[in-house]
């Protein structure tokens, strides 16, 4: 939008520094991806507009909340049908560790994964922001070498000692 009134440019000047006004770039911009999620019967992440905004604003946040509302939905339309008799699913095996690993030092939500699976890194390297208590804390490694695997997903919440990467 444009303001009803030409912005004086010393006015300009001393909020923004620069007399001229400067066009937003919005050429870049992508939305957040809205996938279909097989827990919730193939029934899309963000269904209505409201959804859609939701998960544009708080793209973290709303994933997990959305998830969760997707899969309660699911689970209460599928409640009322009858249930056949299914052969029960084995646990899923703990992954096995023998490398070097990066351990989350506080409980919180994984902001972001800096590293992928066979990126080489240095002792002290970011490869993790983890948000505790609103604030964002970046995890660095104690090891140098490569990253065999991560054990970890973006707005995952992890306790404190969590292990969130092995290297070699």
């Amino acid at each position: 939008g444009k303001t009803p009134v030409e912005i004086d440019p010393e006015f300009r000047f001393k909020i923004c520094g620069v007399r001229e006004e400067t066009p937003y770039d919005t050429s870049k911009y992508s939305m957040q991806p809205n996938p279909e999620l097989p827990e919730a019967g193939g029934a899309k992440l963000a269904a209505t507009e409201k959804e859609v905004l939701l998960l544009e604003l708080f793209p973290l946040v709303a994933k997990k909340f959305l998830t969760d509302l997707k899969v309660k939905e699911y689970e209460a339309k599928k409640a009322t049908e009858p249930k056949p008799e299914a052969p029960k699913a084995e646990a899923k095996p703990a992954p096995v560790i023998t490398g070097n690993t990066v351990n989350a030092p506080l409980p919180g939500r994984i902001i972001e994964v800096l590293v992928k699976v066979g990126d080489k890194v240095n002792a002290e390297d970011e490869v993790v922001i983890l948000e505790a208590m609103k604030m964002e804390n970046s995890i660095t490694t104690d090891y140098a070498g490569t990253v065999k695997q991560i054990l970890v997903s973006e707005g995952e919440t992890v306790p404190t000692d969590a292990v969130l990467i092995e290297i070699e």
